[in-house]
């Protein structure tokens, strides 16, 4: 078992768990741990790498998700619950795009609370503009990446290229996320600081 892949599985055991402990369910710890003895837990904990980073950031999406409905409940804003959400729902779908089924099942909360609408939407909104901003931004590395590699005939060219170029894309799309949370924080009316 990949070392890297196992302690993700903690990590997300522990997001279940807290999860679980935000639904009142007794025992979370316990009960988050009968993950390991779902088989197809030890397929991604083993062999899959690319499919736990997925798991642990839909994890974290549905406890972001609930601390939101906890806000609700307490009469506090849930938006800044919801847009996490959004936002590690979105880097969930970039690594598995099979996990943007995700997206449609908060549509449903609506039906359980009005007041959910807004949050809900505008968590299924970061979520498609996080993978649309991923996806373009990882194509367009990757044909860059193509043109450097086939147009220069340059070993070490090629060697900066292959690590330039998805560095460059990965602070790129850190750079737009962080404008969209200040550019949202700006039309509420809030100020930068401490």
């Amino acid at each position: 078992m990949r070392l890297a892949t196992f302690a993700l599985l903690l990590v997300a055991i522990a997001l279940v768990a807290v999860g679980l402990n935000l639904l009142e369910i007794s025992e979370p710890w316990l009960t988050a741990t009968a993950m390991v003895v779902v088989p197809m837990t030890w397929v991604l904990a083993g062999i899959a790498l690319t499919g736990m980073p997925t798991l642990v950031f839909v994890a974290a999406n549905l406890v972001m998700q609930l601390r939101g409905l906890a806000a609700l409940d307490r009469s506090a804003a849930p938006m800044p619950w919801f847009i996490g959400a959004g936002a590690l729902l979105g880097i969930a779908i970039a690594g598995r795009q099979t996990t943007s089924v995700l997206a449609v099942t908060p549509l449903l909360l609506p039906l359980i609370d009005r007041r959910l609408l807004v949050p809900v939407l505008v968590q299924a909104a970061i979520a498609a503009l996080m993978a649309l901003i991923t996806v373009a931004l990882g194509a367009g590395a990757a044909f860059a990446l193509l043109v450097v590699v086939n147009v220069a005939d340059n070993l070490l060219l090629s060697l900066i290229a292959c690590v330039a170029l998805p560095l460059g894309a990965l602070l790129l799309q850190s750079e737009i996320a962080v404008r969209l949370v200040r550019a949202g924080y700006r039309r509420r009316g809030m100020r930068e600081g401490y």
